[in-house]
C-alpha cells in the first residue's frame, strides 16, 4: 500500500502532530507500506528518506508558511496560496514514481484544499486528520469565517478521524461526515518503567527524601505555566522537599525565570530548557509526580509518555486531557488556574507514595490497552483498507 502523508509541518519542528507522523509513518513502513510525505520547508527543496524509511518531500516556501502557525494564522482569511499550488504540483508529479492508493493530510487549514485538488485529479481515497489547532481552539477561537472553508475539506474527505472526542461537538456543526476517533499514542520501547534512573537523580541532585514533580511542554501562554510556580511557593512551604523540573523551551521562558525569583522559590524549580528526545524518558523516569496545567489541549502527548512510565498524573479538567486522564484512577484533575487546588493535589500525592504507585501502575495499564502506537497503526491501517475496498481499489 503506498500512502502520501500531507503536512503543513513535520520534524525538527516539535509538536504533537510532528511526533505522531513520525510515529506512525515509521510503523507503517514496517508493516509494509511505502510513505511519501509532503511538507513545506521555508528554505529548501529536496527529497530523502529518514530514518523512519518514509519518503520525505520539501517543498520551498519561502515564509509564507510562518504565517500559519498557531500564534500568526488567525489574522488569515484565506489558505497560503503559493504553498497551495507548489504542495498540489509536487502530489500530483509523485505518480511518476508510482501509484498512490491513499491521500491522508493532517491539519485541515493550510493544505486542505490543495489535497481536495488532488484527491479529485488523481481519482485517489482523501483522508483528513483533524490535529486540533485549526478546527477548534477556545484560547484562539478559529474566524467563522472560515467555517464554510473548512467544511468544504472535511465534507470532500473520505475519511476523517480525531485524536479525541472534544473536537466532535464543533466538527458536527460543520461536517456532515461521520469522524473516527483515534487518539495519538506512546513508544512504549522508549517511554516505560525499566529505564535506569540513578545517574538522573544525581545530575538533578535530588536527595533520598526529595520528590520530584516533573512538567513537560512548550513555554508558551496556553500553557499557564505561572500558575504551577504560583502553586509551588504554596507547596513549598507545607513541603519544602518538593522539586519542580520545568522541561522545554519558548518565549515564555525568561519571564517565568523572572517569576521564579520573584516567589523566592528558584532552589525548588528548575528550567532544563530544552531537552533532546533520546533523553525526555530518562527525565519521566526520575519523576515522582507528572504536572501539566494547560489551559486547553487538543490531546496532550505528555500525558500519555509519563503514563508509560508509570508515573501519576496532575492535571487540568480541560479540553481532551479528561478522556485521557482519569480522575481519582490514574491522576488527579484540577480546575485551570487555581493554584491553590493544584498545590493540594499535588501535596496529596507528595505524602501518599502508595497513591502514587497504584495511580501510576492504572496509567500504565490503560496505556497498554488503549495508547500503545502499534494498536493505533493497526487502527489506521484498518481505516486504509476499508477505504480501499469500499472504493474497489487494487492494490
Amino acid at each position: 500500500m503506498r500512502i502520501c502523508f500531507i503536512s503543513p509541518s513535520y520534524l525538527p519542528t516539535p509538536g504533537g502532530t510532528e511526533v505522531a507522523i513520525y510515529e506512525l509513518g515509521r510503523r507503517l513502513v514496517n508493516k509494509g507500506c511505502e510513505i511519501i510525505l509532503v511538507t513545506p520547508s521555508p528554505d529548501w527543496d529536496s527529497r530523502y528518506k529518514d530514518d523512519t524509511g518514509m519518503v520525505v518531500c520539501r517543498i520551498p516556501v519561502l515564509g509564507e508558511m510562518l504565517l500559519m502557525s498557531p500564534q500568526h494564522y488567525y489574522g488569515r482569511f484565506f489558505p497560503p496560496p503559493f504553498t497551495s499550488a507548489y504542495a498540489l504540483i509536487k502530489i500530483i508529479k509523485l505518480k511518476k514514481f508510482g501509484k498512490t492508493d491513499i491521500l491522508h493530510q493532517f491539519h485541515v487549514f493550510s493544505l486542505g484544499a490543495a489535497c481536495v485538488f488532488a484527491k479529485k485529479l488523481l481519482g485517489k481515497p482523501l483522508v483528513t486528520s483533524l490535529m486540533g489547532w485549526d478546527t477548534y481552539d477556545p484560547i484562539h477561537p478559529v474566524p467563522k469565517l472560515l467555517n464554510p472553508y473548512l467544511a468544504y475539506v472535511m465534507n470532500n474527505s473520505d475519511v476523517i478521524t480525531s485524536p479525541a472526542k472534544r473536537l466532535l461537538s464543533y466538527v458536527r456543526q460543520i461536517c456532515k461526515k461521520e469522524v473516527k476517533i483515534i487518539p495519538h499514542g506512546v513508544d512504549i520501547g522508549r517511554f516505560n518503567v525499566n529505564i535506569d534512573q540513578s545517574e538522573y537523580k544525581e545530575n538533578i541532585g535530588l536527595k533520598k527524601d526529595e520528590v520530584l514533580a516533573l512538567s513537560v511542554q512548550r513555554l508558551v501562554p496556553k500553557k499557564g505555566i505561572e500558575h504551577l510556580l504560583y502553586a509551588m511557593s504554596i507547596i513549598i512551604k507545607e513541603n519544602p522537599n518538593v522539586k519542580l523540573a520545568v522541561v522545554g523551551d519558548g518565549p515564555e521562558k525568561w519571564r517565568l525565570m523572572e517569576l521564579t525569583k520573584k516567589l523566592r522559590i528558584s532552589k525548588n524549580v528548575t528550567f532544563t530548557g530544552f531537552v533532546d528526545s533520546e533523553d525526555l524518558p530518562k527525565y519521566y523516569s526520575v519523576c515522582d509526580i507528572f504536572v501539566l496545567h494547560s489551559l486547553y489541549e487538543q490531546f496532550g502527548i505528555v500525558l500519555v509518555e509519563a503514563m508509560a512510565c508509570a508515573k501519576p498524573v496532575v492535571s487540568t479538567n480541560v479540553g481532551a486531557i479528561p478522556e485521557i486522564v482519569d480522575d481519582g484512577k490514574t491522576g488527579l484533575l484540577v480546575e485551570p488556574k487555581n493554584p491553590k487546588q493544584l498545590a493540594e493535589a499535588i501535596l496529596k500525592l507528595a505524602s501518599d507514595p502508595v497513591l502514587r504507585n497504584r495511580l501510576g501502575r492504572a496509567g500504565l495499564r490503560k496505556v497498554k490497552e488503549k495508547y500503545d502506537w502499534d494498536i493505533i497503526t493497526d487502527k489506521y491501517l484498518d481505516a486504509y483498507k476499508q477505504l480501499i475496498e469500499s472504493e474497489k481499489i487494487i492494490f
